[in-house]
């Protein structure tokens, strides 16, 4: 066995394989693990950083939006910038405290004296974790795993990655009055930053910044795994999505693996610079044709191009990134869908995926909740079902309550309607509350059936569920209480719940399915 962070009572770290070649060390299970459980947790990562575009609107403590009035009451759910180096901002005292005592009490300085700039954030990273290595901020078993993790050479040489590294090395050294250690120790740590980090997440999904633990690198990839992982608060959960057996090797996702085959082995080759040879890429490469495989890859790189092209031309303009953005992004499902066999469209298989998730983001960047609930309508009743048909797979939860946030929107704006015209969305039409909807999807979430009821049939399933953290089902349990009470006071549950429940289930599924079919002829909007 390694010595290693991500050792526990129920994993050790030693050499690992795939598919009969070494591939270094890997996560292994000293007992049985049954699905659903926590593998390890690790806390008080060495690097958790905030990205440049988010430091003024998220929490560098908790890496959330805020609470709103804990600093300033005149700034409710606001954050609030640090008053010495006004870069970094923080929701609370605690989680200035907190985010100080991690690091931040070494880098303020530097950060001041060059405000308004802002170091971009793999400089800010390494700054951070050399800064608490020589003030001995970090534990020595952590700063010894840090320094023992690899990266692929292509990273050092001649290479466009090794000369973006001498620039952020003399960056960093400079900046930070580091000019004693040496540049290719430093490049090295940027190497192993690259290959090794995590996008930082919230509890909920939303993207953050950069994350990095050394017992988290440990962890192998495998476009089949048995294992998922979430953040909440700084926290890494590492969960079983299946049993797992003692001496199993316990893999994660890199990337996502709902694309195919040619796509994530492209993603994973660009990114982490390896070839992945698990179990699912070895069956498909042997049994789709070679044609179909670069056929299909090419069309979901292609169009995963586009969208990064249409967000970026839109977040430059003034415009900003809702309905013009989600205009564009719609005319190229409906050209996709019309090429698309029927089967493909019904189960949005990527890159519709990638497409509807994006329209819908925009559309709830603009505010239009009642056409993004749609959207999160078919992802909830199409495209998780297919990509991920085990109801207990955690990214069925947390879409699931994405979709919840959206009907609440929606059932807000349906409140302020005022103008004829704004009776004419799908909702309105087929007379859906989505209050009413979104205490169903809680229902299904806590539950099991869009009922709410404890039964036997589900009781066992609930059991498997894998939420991503502890904060999403805090939360859920939270929202059907008063959720519950709202509709109870407005006559919609008791003698009448059934019927509501079906009216609704009908109703929804006429939604999206006319959706689907307008997306496919091309006569959408």
């Amino acid at each position: 066995m390694v010595t290693s962070t991500a050792n526990s009572a129920r994993t050790e770290v030693r050499p690992a394989e795939q598919n009969g070649i070494s591939i270094g060390l890997g996560v292994f299970a000293t007992t049985d693990i049954k699905k659903s459980a926590d593998i390890v947790v690790l806390d008080q990562p060495p690097i958790a950083l905030v990205e440049e575009k988010q430091l003024k609107n998220i929490c560098s403590g908790c890496y959330d939006v805020g609470k709103g009035g804990s600093i300033d009451n005149r700034r409710p759910g606001l954050v609030k910038a640090c008053v010495r180096c006004k870069v970094v901002s923080y929701c609370d005292k605690n989680c200035q405290r907190k985010d100080w005592k991690a690091g931040h009490s070494l880098e303020c300085s530097i950060y001041a004296k060059l405000h308004p700039k802002v170091l971009p954030l793999p400089v800010r990273a390494i700054l951070r974790i050399v800064l608490c290595w020589k003030n001995d901020k970090i534990p020595k078993e952590v700063w010894d795993e840090f320094n023992a993790l690899t990266f692929p050479k292509i990273y050092e040489g001649e290479s466009q990655e090794a000369r973006d590294h001498a620039l952020m090395t003399k960056a960093v050294m400079e900046y930070g009055n580091l000019k004693d250690l040496d540049p290719d120790w430093m490049k090295e740590l940027f190497g192993k930053l690259n290959a090794n980090s995590f996008t930082l997440t919230t509890a909920y999904g939303r993207r953050r910044g950069v994350y990095l633990h050394p017992g988290a690198a440990r962890f192998n990839h495998s476009c089949d795994p048995n294992a998922s992982y979430s953040f909440d608060k700084g926290k890494l959960y590492v969960r079983a999505i299946r049993p797992i057996a003692k001496d199993e090797q316990i893999s994660i996702p890199y990337i996502d693996v709902t694309y195919s085959v040619g796509t994530r082995r492209h993603e994973l080759k660009d990114r982490y610079k390896f070839d992945c040879r698990c179990t699912r890429c070895q069956h498909d490469m042997d049994t789709i044709k070679p044609e179909e495989i670069k056929k299909r890859g090419e069309l979901e790189q292609s169009t995963n191009s586009k969208i990064d092209d249409i967000v970026k031309s839109s977040s430059a303009s003034a415009s900003g990134t809702g309905f013009a953005t989600a205009w564009k992004l719609s005319s190229m499902i409906r050209k996709l869908s019309e090429k698309t066999d029927w089967d493909a469209v019904n189960t949005q298989q990527q890159p519709l995926a990638a497409l509807r998730t994006e329209i819908m983001l925009c559309k709830a960047h603009d505010q239009m909740y009642k056409q993004s609930a749609v959207d999160a309508a078919v992802r909830h009743l199409r495209t998780d079902p297919t990509q991920y048909p085990d109801e207990c797979h955690p990214m069925r939860r947390e879409h699931a309550y994405e979709f919840f946030w959206h009907l609440l929107y929606a059932d807000k704006a349906m409140e302020m309607q005022g103008d004829p015209k704004d009776y004419d969305s799908p909702f309105d039409i087929h007379e859906i509350k989505p209050l009413f909807y979104a205490w169903m999807v809680l229902n299904w979430m806590l539950y099991g059936n869009v009922q709410g009821e404890i039964i036997a049939g589900t009781r066992k399933l609930m059991d498997e569920v894998v939420w991503p953290n502890p904060t999403l089902k805090a939360q859920a349990e939270n929202d059907i209480v008063w959720v519950t009470e709202d509709l109870c006071a407005a006559g919609m549950l008791w003698e009448h719940r059934d019927k509501n429940i079906a009216k609704h289930l009908k109703s929804m599924e006429e939604i999206v399915e006319t959706t689907l079919k307008q997306e496919k002829r091309n006569t959408w909007g």
